[in-house]
């Protein structure tokens, strides 16, 4: 991961973060906007066009659906968008598909890495990661991506 320029101003480096409340521990979730493809702007600027999104809870490792939409089912009243300096690397993980085969349903998986984290100890934090009641938007249960050799599914 790059290093910050710790003499750059902190108010020049505050970006459009999305912050989300975990629905298991109520923590919150910080992840840039930008990074995401601004999924929850109006479509002319958005590069991804997605209702929600897939990240994981860095205190309780649930791995959860969010939204920014107000008349979608993952949104919670504690879900906004607030200026701030970013805390990590945000990065996207994987696109996960539902257990239902004939379901075209996807969910794109984003996840903050802090800095502390090895690029490759991220595999190994992503096993302790809880996949229980994620599910697609048509309601099927999320398929654990391939990439993770074990069966954790608390």
């Amino acid at each position: 991961m790059p290093k910050r320029d710790e003499s750059a101003d902190p108010e020049e480096t505050r970006t459009l973060h999305c912050r989300f409340r975990c629905k298991h521990c109520s923590c919150p979730i910080w992840i840039p906007h930008d990074r995401l493809g601004h999924p929850f702007s109006d479509p002319p600027i958005q590069v991804i066009e997605a209702k929600s999104i897939a990240t994981v809870c860095c205190i309780c490792y649930h791995v959860g659906r969010y939204s920014l939409y107000r008349d979608n089912p993952d949104y919670s009243p504690g879900d906004t968008m607030v200026i701030k300096e970013p805390l990590g690397e945000t990065v996207l993980v994987d696109q996960l598909r539902c257990e239902e085969t004939s379901c075209n349903s996807e969910l794109r998986l984003f996840v903050d890495w802090f800095s502390g984290i090895p690029p490759d100890g991220g595999k190994e934090l992503a096993k302790e990661w809880k996949w229980a009641g994620l599910k697609c938007s048509e309601g099927h249960p999320i398929r654990i991506p391939q990439w993770l050799s074990s069966n954790n599914n608390e």
